[in-house]
């Protein structure tokens, strides 16, 4: 045992797992529950310690993935093992997330030992569900049990090096985020006992958790999957009548120059508040309305694009289209028809069409998304006006995924890390043809 092991005072590592029917009451509980209201088949299942018993904002920090909340206060991994067949195997849960470890290692359980009752927890949970994924947080970071923190670190580095030769298996770190400047615990996220956590901590949390099971657990979630009987509609687009009023009257105060460049698109476009100053020196008239999608743009053209002549437009649309279930085949019917409304009124005006961005919240969504932009790149493919400005490869991190630290905490909409890319892609892309054309 190294020496930083040595200043933990009482700890000693030869303990014994205690009797896990000191918890047959809270489990009975959960069982009169799921009696009175069985809570959904196939959902995420968060299991644990108190720290999840605590987590009351779940569901809604969780949302829009379906999960069901059975912490346990006090548990460690042998006590999860022990009521498995009770409170794990019945739901048949698609995914189930674990948060143990830091009471056994404080009822002075040995990391290896840790590892071994976390091992039959897992063999026993995947032999009862096969393909079930496995979630396995780290053991969290607690002010009061600071003095723990090398053996607790010793067990982090063992369970990870156990999910690492597990497919099934994800390690996902949330100690991390739970410390100061620096590298000590941030007294801010705990609450008087300075072991659980407080709302901030639980942010923390939900940062860290919610972006890897939207990317790899919303592919199998029923909201995120439905099967329609016909092609879902366009709404209405008299719903952004307000907004578009609003751009109108802002025009009476100070009509925009013609031969500019309008950027019109939906919420992307519309949070850009530094457009105007990141894409300098072109000149950008930004009509961005949130929420909106490709048959909104289209049927607004008449007033948020052709009255301004533009010498080019650049669109984003189409995420909100494949998240309202419009199929890629007709996003793409509704660009040539914007297109062609555009190019009806200003044959030479030059388009510029953003691909679709890898949002963490919409990845279930990325094969329809990856079609979508393969069928806008083909329209492009025939005209030598259009340009297509592909801004998802820079997002995405050597797997393939998205790149967590470019959005928002919606995990959808960007922070200045996503809108840097694009400005480096957009002013790219507008240098090529659009700087002869810009007055100085």
């Amino acid at each position: 045992m190294s020496s930083s092991f040595a200043q933990t005072g009482d700890w000693h590592g030869t303990a014994e797992y205690r009797d896990p029917a000191r918890f047959e009451a809270a489990v009975k509980e959960f069982e009169n529950q799921d009696r009175q209201s069985p809570p959904p088949q196939g959902g995420i299942l968060f299991i644990g310690s108190s720290s999840i018993r605590r987590w009351d904002s779940l569901a809604e920090d969780m949302a829009p993935l379906t999960t069901i909340n059975r912490g346990i206060g006090g548990s460690n991994f042998n006590d999860l093992l022990h009521y498995a067949d009770r409170i794990i195997i019945p739901y048949r849960p698609r995914a189930i997330v674990v948060y143990s470890g830091g009471n056994d290692i404080n009822q002075n359980i040995n990391p290896t030992r840790v590892v071994d009752a976390m091992a039959a927890f897992v063999e026993k949970t995947t032999a009862a569900l096969p393909g079930c994924r496995i979630y396995i947080l780290s053991i969290k970071v607690s002010a009061k049990r600071w003095h723990m923190r090398p053996i607790e670190e010793r067990a982090n580095e063992l369970i990870a090096e156990f999910c690492r030769q597990n497919e099934l298996l994800t390690y996902i770190d949330v100690a991390s985020g739970m410390l100061d400047e620096h590298g000590k615990p941030n007294l801010e996220i705990f609450i008087e006992d300075m072991v659980h956590m407080n709302s901030s901590g639980y942010r923390i949390w939900r940062g860290k958790i919610k972006p890897t099971l939207l990317i790899h657990e919303m592919d199998y979630e029923p909201s995120a999957n439905k099967i329609l009987d016909r092609p879902e509609p366009y709404l209405d687009p008299q719903r952004f009548e307000n907004a578009i009023l609003a751009f109108e009257e802002k025009d009476k105060e100070r009509f925009p120059p013609e031969g500019a460049i309008v950027a019109v698109g939906s919420s992307t476009f519309r949070r850009w508040d530094s457009m105007e100053e990141d894409l300098a020196p072109f000149t950008i008239i930004r009509r961005g309305f949130g929420g909106s999608n490709t048959n909104d743009a289209l049927h607004y053209a008449d007033r948020i694009i052709i009255p301004y002549a533009p010498r080019a437009v650049i669109i984003y649309e189409g995420s909100n289209d494949l998240f309202r279930d419009i199929e890629p085949s007709r996003v793409a019917d509704t660009y040539r028809h914007l297109i062609s409304k555009i190019h009806t009124a200003l044959p030479q005006c030059r388009l510029y069409i953003i691909s679709l961005k890898p949002s963490p919240r919409r990845w279930y969504l990325r094969d329809k998304m990856q079609e979508t932009n393969q069928l806008l790149q083909q329209l492009v493919d025939q005209d030598e006006r259009i340009r297509f400005v592909d801004i998802a490869p820079p997002m995405l991190d050597d797997e393939g995924l998205p790149t967590l630290d470019v959005f928002v905490d919606d995990l959808l909409h960007m922070n200045r890390n996503g809108y840097d890319i694009w400005t480096t892609a957009i002013i790219d892309a507008l240098s090529e043809r659009e700087l002869p054309y810009e007055r100085k």
